[in-house]
């Protein structure tokens, strides 16, 4: 599988990150080299499927002018953790009848991501010891959504004291998206400085995939049309 391999690729950049950062050779601070955990908040009808995820992410840059600097970005992450108090069904038993919420306590969805990004940084404040960023990004993604298949049998309480009544039984077939897509981020960062070559990197970003997730309307999932989310990432930075 392409993102199995690309997740390899991601470790093997880990460990040439760790090579690079001991070398004492780190006066010029002009090409900078990072990793970051990154913490991935869901946002719009993304949110109804999946809570927020962790991640992480590797890069490497340079300092082009005073002012800007340029970042290759290599990050993954993989939502899992699913929103069961939004994945519920609503049905009626009769045309005017109530409505009745039912969990989907048997749904297993889950959305892998791997993408490669170039991040321009405009210094807004340089110091000595610290800077804050403007950041602005854009790059390609390889995303795999899977739904595995539902089968249950829906019963709903018509009384409110545990008389249940069978409403429907469900057999939705399993469904996999696989697709590059493109994608965009802006954010705000900053690099703190705590011992010559290294420092300490923190910033907050939203990102959009421009990709589209199907609906299934058996489950009461609705599509996904751009998959949009907040990104906090926070790590440590080698400049040389």
């Amino acid at each position: 599988m392409l993102i199995n391999k690309m997740k390899k690729l991601l470790y093997i950049f880990t460990l040439v990150i760790t090579l690079v950062s001991v070398k004492e050779t780190f006066s010029q601070d002009s090409y900078m080299a990072g990793a970051n955990a990154n913490y991935y908040i869901p946002l719009g009808t993304l949110s109804d499927r999946y809570k927020p995820a962790m991640g992480e992410s590797f890069y490497f840059g340079k300092d082009v002018s005073e002012n800007w600097t340029w970042v290759g970005k290599l990050e993954y992450c993989k939502f899992d953790d699913m929103n069961m108090d939004k994945l519920v069904i609503t049905r009626r038993l009769t045309t005017n009848g109530p409505q009745y919420k039912i969990p989907l306590s048997k749904i297993n969805i889950s959305l892998e991501e791997v993408g490669l990004t170039a991040n321009a940084s405009y210094h807004m404040l340089s110091t000595d010891i610290m800077k804050a960023d403007i950041e602005l990004g854009f790059g390609i993604y390889r995303w795999k959504h899977t739904r595995a298949d539902y089968k249950d049998s829906v019963y709903v309480d018509t009384t409110g004291k545990g008389d249940l009544a069978l409403e429907e039984y469900l057999n939705v077939p399993g469904r996999t998206e696989e697709d590059w897509s493109g994608g965009l981020n802006v954010g705000f960062s900053v690099d703190v400085n705590v011992y010559k070559w290294a420092s300490v990197y923190a910033s907050a970003s939203y990102k959009m995939i421009i990709g589209e997730l199907w609906p299934a309307l058996s489950l009461d999932l609705e599509n996904v049309s751009g998959m949009q989310m907040i990104e906090l990432r926070a790590g440590i930075r080698a400049r040389f």
